[in-house]
């Protein structure tokens, strides 16, 4: 890609590269430098794209890259940040049989946005920002893989143990140890695959057993709670409205300007002087500067709430497959695989509110904003069908016996 080109392509990436910046450091104008370096290395290597990933992708690599060298000259804690000596301890401490947390104190705390910010600021910056990309960003793991140069074991596996480290700074010093059941396998196992399960990557039999289990340890669900709210909230963190400061757009365009040697009408020096101070309302153009083209935050309860609302007449909306509502689901429940989402039925047409409901909360999201783009008073079920469950919902198969997730 040649300058012009890349130059003229910029402005549509420069929220998204900034909203990451301001997640992964604890100084604004650190993060205003960062966008900026990313630019300015991005134009000076505009060879080196060739399309094997995205734009943002490649420009999402450059300020990771970036932002490891700041902290390592700033020397940042830890020091190496190739050491995974952090990440061993926080194994070894969710490896502990009796180790729990208190998951509404982690909630309530991951709702507050500064405590969560703080939370994630004492990561190390490479788990740190696995779980950003992933959890807020919503990129895949091949592409966090590519954005921190590793194989995509080692992406998945700074995600799983980013994860736990932020549950484990927002609780409690306080851990718990009970009378302990036989229960289907390890706490460790269960709790090592808990990431897996969240992005449905587990195989039936490794569904089954871990469910099985989480069912049945007093120790295992509050992590697994924590684990799910946090990942919820952190997926309602992106602002829609995120503005670029105008100080910072003007300096990103003369750098494009200067560097590729072009006034492209259209591109971002343009799309400067048409939304700097300006409200959104007055913004003309293409692609808005100071916006982010993103997923609104998907309105969320949990399951006590979901069986309220279920109760004063809302309808409960099962997104899953098939053969996993022919398996186990609520007697009250409505059927309608994701897929096939657009196809609402009548019951749902009808209905004041609507609660969406997968497995595990994640296909639910698409669900619930499927639904609020056609207009209707829809809310995503965090935990899907295991939290259902455990709040006393009813589970039964095609037959009407008892049944399975």
């Amino acid at each position: 890609m040649d300058r012009a080109e890349l130059g003229d392509r910029l402005a549509e990436q420069v929220p998204g590269l900034l909203g990451y910046a301001r997640s992964i450091t604890s100084d604004g104008s650190r993060a205003d430098d960062l966008v900026q370096d990313t630019v300015v290395r991005a134009l000076d290597r505009c060879d080196s794209f060739r399309g094997e990933s995205s734009l943002a992708t490649w420009l999402h690599r450059i300020l990771h890259n970036l932002a490891v060298d700041q902290s390592r000259r700033s020397r940042e804690t830890p020091v190496d940040l190739t050491d995974d000596g952090v990440g061993e301890q926080v194994d070894t401490l969710w490896a502990n049989d009796a180790y729990t947390v208190d998951s509404a104190r982690v909630l309530e705390r991951a709702q507050t946005r500064d405590q969560l910010q703080d939370a994630l600021l004492r990561l190390p910056l490479i788990y740190r920002s696995a779980v950003v990309l992933h959890d807020e960003e919503g990129l895949t793991m091949a592409d966090i893989a590519k954005i921190q140069g590793v194989g995509l074991p080692a992406a998945k596996q700074r995600l799983r143990r980013g994860r736990m480290m932020l549950v484990s700074e927002l609780a409690d010093d306080g851990n718990g140890a009970a009378g302990r059941p036989e229960l289907p396998m390890r706490c460790w196992d269960a709790r090592h695959g808990v990431s897996d399960y969240l992005d449905e990557e587990l195989s039936p039999r490794e569904r089954s057993l871990l469910e099985a289990h989480l069912q049945s340890c007093p120790m295992c669900p509050p992590l697994y709670a924590g684990l799910v709210g946090v990942r919820d909230l952190l997926s309602g963190r992106r602002d829609p409205d995120l503005v670029v400061p105008s100080d910072l757009a003007a300096r990103i365009a003369r750098w494009t300007s200067d560097r590729a040697g072009i006034h492209t009408p259209g591109g971002i020096l343009d799309l400067v002087e048409q939304t700097a101070g300006k409200p959104p309302t007055e913004q003309t153009g293409g692609p808005p500067v100071g916006f982010v083209e993103t997923f609104a935050a998907v309105p969320s309860v949990d399951a006590t709430t979901a069986r309220a609302l279920v109760r004063d007449g809302a309808v409960l909306l099962d997104v899953r497959e098939h053969a996993e509502w022919d398996a186990g689901h609520d007697p009250q429940a409505v059927h309608l695989p994701l897929g096939r989402i657009a196809e609402v039925p009548q019951l749902v047409r009808e209905a004041k509110h609507v609660v969406v409901v997968c497995r595990s909360g994640h296909r639910s999201q698409t669900g619930t904003r499927a639904l609020i783009a056609m207009g209707y008073d829809a809310v995503n079920l965090t935990g899907g069908m295991y939290a259902w469950t455990l709040a006393g919902g009813l589970l039964v198969d095609q037959a009407g016996r008892t049944g399975s997730i």
